[in-house]
């Protein structure tokens, strides 16, 4: 089978910094889920991750928080006003974010985490959502890139070829991966496909900008990632 959400996904930007690449990701993640809806106010959505930055964000937890609790929530990058500076709020703390009440705030209803030890369970859970009774919406995947992955032209190859990159050596544990392939990156997962035997895949959008890959987007293996990020949007019933 194969499935995608790639067509609702917004073009390929260079990431500020490259700690910033899970904000990014999540922030992408959230925003895409939500325009996939259909509910108007969300047709042109587009997630600024800058309230993660101010928010000092550093683990899987904290972002997963921004992204559905009620209490925080994302803003565009209309409305969210350090943006354009990159000038991050003095003493910046949640009670400030909070405070705040007037601007309006986006999120999601839940995000589920499969680790590392569960990896058969995410290529079960990926081909279901992107089946065809699948939701179809993208997750943000973990892995270690290795040197050879972060080239662009490299990485190229592995999406104009149909040749998705898999690790020379298996790990066998995050703490291995990193090990062997450098610090953990995060990306969007957009689509897999599993027609052709030997070489079932992921299509991930990256954060690096068009440069890289094939305009931004390239092909990996289900094993490559240490974790996967699954969302959830549940919309209130109308009332007849």
């Amino acid at each position: 089978m194969e499935g995608s959400c790639k067509q609702h996904t917004l073009a390929v930007t260079a990431q500020l910094y490259e700690n910033h690449c899970h904000l990014l990701a999540m922030a992408d993640m959230t925003g895409t889920v939500l325009r996939m809806s259909g509910v108007p106010e969300y047709i042109n959505l587009y997630l600024s991750c800058m309230p993660m930055v101010d928010g000092c964000v550093t683990t899987v937890t904290q972002s997963i928080a921004y992204c559905t609790q009620q209490a925080l929530g994302l803003e565009t990058k209309e409305t969210y006003p350090y943006e354009r500076t990159t000038r991050g709020i003095k003493d910046f703390n949640e009670k400030h974010y909070q405070r705040e009440w007037w601007k309006q705030r986006y999120r999601i209803s839940r995000i589920d985490q499969i680790l590392f030890k569960e990896k058969e369970q995410m290529k079960i859970m990926l081909t279901a959502n992107f089946g065809p009774d699948g939701k179809k919406y993208p997750c943000v995947g973990i892995l270690c890139m290795g040197k050879v992955f972060i080239d662009g032209e490299y990485a190229r190859r592995c999406a104009v070829n149909n040749e998705p990159y898999k690790h020379p050596e298996e790990p066998k544990s995050v703490e291995h991966a990193v090990e062997l392939y450098g610090p953990e990156h995060s990306v969007l997962i957009v689509g897999v496909n599993t027609l052709t035997d030997g070489k079932h895949y992921c299509e991930i959008k990256n954060t690096y900008g068009e440069e890289w890959g094939d305009c931004g987007f390239s092909k990996v293996g289900f094993e490559v990632f240490n974790s996967v990020l699954f969302p959830t949007l549940e919309l209130p019933v109308k009332k007849k």
